[in-house]
Formats: structure tokens, sequence, C-alpha cells
């Protein structure tokens, strides 16, 4: 109105609105003169029950550029659905392929959500593909992760079980106007200090020509935004019931494929990893040292690869659910390798009962992120509550 942006607020919840029935926001661009730089002021006005009104002015300085990228809101609002309705025609239609085009904040939210800092590196390498169908009006997608293909389901009104980096939360989804809203509950009240204000937002907003798909995840004060762009068109879903989880297929469509030479370029946790194998301080030195380079090979149907060891060439083979022996820094073990998803899993024990009982569990995970000349190949160590992860580039 006249060069302002205003925005009209009024409470849905009856009590609110005996509370504060009106709420008016007012922005307003202006410039301080030539060589300044622009402000932006906003002004609320709170009617409240008894008439009187309580305003708040704010002010924003221009610290940078105008982005390249401006997203306006297409929809008006007689054309908004009422929230807690189900989709309808002329609701977002979120049908598709989509994937990860750009990302705001996505770090400080992990950091945030409590996730360490090697799987924060390798979340942000990651380029996700989500595909979107509607199916007897809920809304779903499917996305590959490392473990196989997982899905996510969007039922208005209905609390559906998740996991969120091992944490179990409670998701519920809404509309609100043209945006689907999904608050998120962690289960164990212990954990709802760090979920505080945990929500997503998803909704489609147009950028020139092309229609982006926006999903907010905040939680606390932060608020990360990804931006999704359209890869095609509708694609095929099995319908899944509203509030069931999901399972991981027991094994991938399209195996990740290994082949190539890859050469060590992160370690994280490996001393710890060694030392509780109980190899010595002087070895431990030595093999923080090394860049091992890993030539994998699949032979009648089985993976392997074959790394330079000081006393020569040395190849692990990992044949599916046989129990295979290996030698350990002087230690017997018996390996035996599944496909979980997307991850050659393989379960480690040593054959010596009092070994096993020190060492306690131990498994190597090993799969694939991203792709193209950026694709990693990452191998997860674990004994006890230790968790190696190692990182490797693909240089042939």
């Amino acid at each position: 109105e006249d060069g302002k942006l205003v925005t009209t607020m009024v409470p849905l919840d009856a009590k609110r609105v005996a509370q504060v029935p009106r709420i008016v926001i007012v922005r307003t661009v202006y410039d301080q003169g030539s060589g300044a730089k622009k402000r932006m002021t906003l002004m609320a006005t709170a009617t409240l029950a008894d008439g009187s009104t309580a305003v708040c002015t704010r002010v924003f300085e221009r610290t940078g550029s105008v982005p390249s990228t401006q997203l306006r809101v297409q929809k008006t609002l007689k054309e908004l659905p009422k929230i807690g309705s189900t989709p309808k025609a002329g609701d977002p239609d979120f049908t598709g392929k989509w994937q990860l085009s750009n990302s705001t904040n996505f770090d400080e939210y992990l950091e945030a959500l409590g996730v360490n800092w090697a799987k924060r590196r390798l979340a942000a390498g990651m380029k996700p593909v989500q595909d979107w169908v509607l199916i007897d009006g809920t809304w779903q997608f499917t996305v590959q992760s490392p473990a196989g293909p997982r899905t996510e389901v969007f039922p208005i009104g209905v609390q559906v079980d998740d996991n969120v980096d091992g944490t179990a939360v409670l998701k519920t989804s809404k509309w609100e106007g043209p945006v689907l809203f999904t608050g998120v509950t962690a289960k164990d009240p212990k954990m709802a200090t760090r979920f505080n204000n945990m929500a997503m937002r998803r909704y489609l907003l147009q950028d020139g020509s092309e229609v982006k798909l926006i999903l907010e995840m905040i939680i606390g004060d932060i608020v990360c935004t990804r931006e999704f762009s359209r890869t095609s068109g509708p694609v095929a879903a099995v319908p899944v019931a509203p509030g069931t989880t999901v399972p991981a297929r027991e094994e991938p469509e399209a195996d990740p494929d290994f082949t190539g030479t890859w050469q060590l370029s992160e370690s994280h946790h490996f001393d710890e990893y060694l030392e509780a194998m109980q190899v010595n301080w002087a070895k431990r030195r030595i093999a923080a040292g090394m860049k091992p380079v890993q030539t994998w090979v699949q032979k009648q149907g089985t993976w392997q690869f074959t790394v330079q060891a000081p006393t020569g060439p040395k190849v692990e083979a990992f044949p599916i659910d046989t129990p295979v022996a290996d030698d350990v820094d002087g230690t017997k073990m018996t390996k035996t390798t599944k496909w979980q998803g997307g991850v050659l899993h393989t379960d480690v024990e040593a054959d010596d009962p009092v070994k096993a009982k020190q060492y306690g569990k131990m498994a190597m995970r090993r799969y694939l992120l991203g792709t193209g000349p950026d694709q990693k190949l990452v191998l997860e160590m674990i004994i006890g509550d230790i968790t190696c992860m190692r990182i490797f580039s693909k240089i042939g």
C-alpha cells in the first residue's frame, strides 16, 4: 500500500482473539541520502481488547547487496486454504522430483541438533533428491540415504514416529495457509531442551520462471532454509499408511559401485579407535601418518579391495553372509558382511571370548556419499561406544 508492505494478523485461537484482536505490521524502506545505506523500518501495532494499542518500532540497516534471486509468494489471501484442511485442488502441488539447489544455516542447524563435526561435513556435501507424491490426500516423499531409501509421510493432524540423529521424535503436520507445517517433539523429556521450538515449514515460491520448493527447518532461534529445484514431473510411489515407519529394504535396488582407486582424505577419532583395540602408542603414531590407497573391484558378485601394507599388498574380500577369518594387530577375528540398504555392513568378532568381551560390539560400515568427482567412500569403524570415521576420495 503506497510503497509499504502491510501485514495484518488475526489470531485463530478464540482466547487470543479476546486478548489481542488484531496486529498490523508495516514495513517501509527508505534512503538516508546520497551514499548512505538504505534502512527498513518495521512498525508493529497491536490492538488490545480494551481498544487501546501497543506500538513497537524496529529499524534495520542494509548490510549487503540485494540477492539476485528474488522469491515472491504468488498466492493471494483469498486463495489460502484453512488451517488443518487436507490437500485439495489449488493447494501447493509438491508432485515431482526435487533436488537441493541452495542451503543457508545448515551447519548451525545440525550443530544445534548435536550432530558431530564429521557428520556435518558429510551432510554439507550432499545434494539430496526428494520424490514427492500425493496418496489418498497425504503428501509423502522418498529420498536416498546411506542406509537406503527413506520415506516421510505428512498425514494432517496425525502423529508420526520418526528418528532425528538417534533421537526418537513425534511429528505432527497441519496446513498454515499454503504452508505445510510440521511440529517436532522429542519423546524423551530430557531432550526437550535441545529440541525446543523445533518445526519444519514447506511451501512453493516462484523464482522468475522457476518454481522452488522451500524447506525451513527451525530449532530454537535458528532457521535453516533449504531450496529445492524441480528436476522432473510426477513419479511413481507405493502408498504408505499414515503414522507408519517405512523400513529400509534388505537389498538395494542398485548396490553402491565402489569400483576404482580411493585414497584417505579425512579421518576422525582414529587414535581413540586404535587405543580401544589395544594398539600401542608407537604403532598408533605410525598409522596416523599413513594415507592408505584402496583399489576396489567386484569379482563374481563379491566386493574386495587391495591396499599396500608394510608387509606387502593385502586383499580384503566381503562375501555376503559368509564368515571370513582375519587378523587385526595379532588378534584372530571373524568378519561377516551383509547389505543394510546402501551400506556394506561388516560385523567383527574376536575368536577369543576374553578379547570379544573386552572389545564389545565391533562393526564396519562402508557407503558412498555425493556424486561425480566429489563422491566420497565413507568407512565407519565401530568398537564399543567409539565410532571412527575415515573418508576416502576417488583418485582413479
